[in-house]
């Protein structure tokens, strides 16, 4: 019984010690992928959501992602800046980020996606648990694109719930209720 205790002991130690050289060499790979990371900067010009039609509310009626996507396309198209949330409630459908753009929200904006699946197509090529496949837009989605930023103070509400996107993720459970 000792011999078998003392053995197991030694297998667990020699795992133990084995596991613990791999942060180390994880930790150089990292600062390896950190060094290649440019870092994001955009040029000092402002797009105001507002100047291109999104209205305040949550009526149901009054969604803003056609005015937020031609603000990123524009800003965009113009060399880059930030496309600019300003405080208050936003009903948005899917966004698409473009290259050089910086999507700030400032503090007191809501974000708010809605939960209308037939917003979210046609379907995009996007990953789902790490395999590429086509998919339900994404809230907020880029593809090919860079120097991409979301910043600022306020708040994205996807509204998941289980009666609208927890069902898609293939539990039977989630938040502790039946999906």
């Amino acid at each position: 019984m000792v011999k078998k205790l003392v053995s197991v002991l030694c297998i667990c130690a020699y795992f133990g010690l084995a596991h613990a050289q791999i942060p180390q060499e994880i930790w150089k790979e990292s600062e390896q992928i950190e060094k290649q990371i440019k870092k994001t900067s955009f040029p000092d010009r402002v797009y105001n959501i507002k100047d291109f039609g999104a209205k305040e509310g949550n009526n149901g009626e009054i969604l803003c992602h056609e005015a937020i996507n031609l603000a990123i396309l524009t800003c965009s198209q113009t060399g880059g800046g930030t496309v600019l949330v300003p405080p208050g409630e936003f009903l948005t459908g899917p966004i698409t980020l473009k290259s050089n753009v910086n999507l700030h929200l400032e503090e007191g904006a809501y974000l708010k996606f809605s939960s209308e699946k037939y917003l979210y197509t046609p379907t995009v090529l996007t990953r789902w648990e790490g395999v590429d496949c086509y998919n339900l837009h994404p809230l907020i989605y880029a593809y090919g694109e860079s120097n991409i930023g979301i910043t600022g103070k306020g708040i994205i509400d996807g509204q998941a719930s289980n009666d609208n996107w927890w069902s898609m993720c293939g539990l039977h459970t989630m938040a502790g209720r039946k999906v």
